[in-house]
């Protein structure tokens, strides 16, 4: 929370929003490791479960993209580092089941942003 006199001991401060969450590299990461734990078997569940929750986080990323491209805002440092996936609210046997939408994401670091 800010306020109007946002100052710390050397002047004014800044103070930013916590984003819950793994960056987009650990979470691919945690995935591949997920993957190579589970027997590959043509219909494997987990490995189906993963498959869609990644192509749907990767349609996501995409149009959140767009959307910021839409209103006039180029990202200037977009990678995976700067991307949060945040899979908190949802247990692990959840997002197997689910899959899809047990994954939230945030684009951040618009240092580089240009309007």
């Amino acid at each position: 929370e800010t306020t109007d006199n946002a100052k710390d001991e050397y002047g004014e401060a800044l103070y930013l929003e916590w984003v819950p969450g793994v960056t987009l590299r650990e979470w691919a990461t945690n995935m591949q490791q997920c993957l190579e734990s589970v027997p590959h078997q043509t219909g494997d569940v987990q490995v189906s479960c993963i498959a869609t929750t990644s192509f749907r986080l990767a349609w996501d990323i995409a149009r959140a993209l767009a959307d910021m491209h839409d209103s006039g805002v180029i990202h200037g440092d977009f990678n995976a580092r700067h991307i949060i996936v945040d899979d908190s609210n949802y247990t692990r046997s959840e997002m197997n089941v689910r899959g899809v939408g047990a994954l939230s994401l945030k684009i951040i670091d618009l240092g580089s942003a240009s309007y």
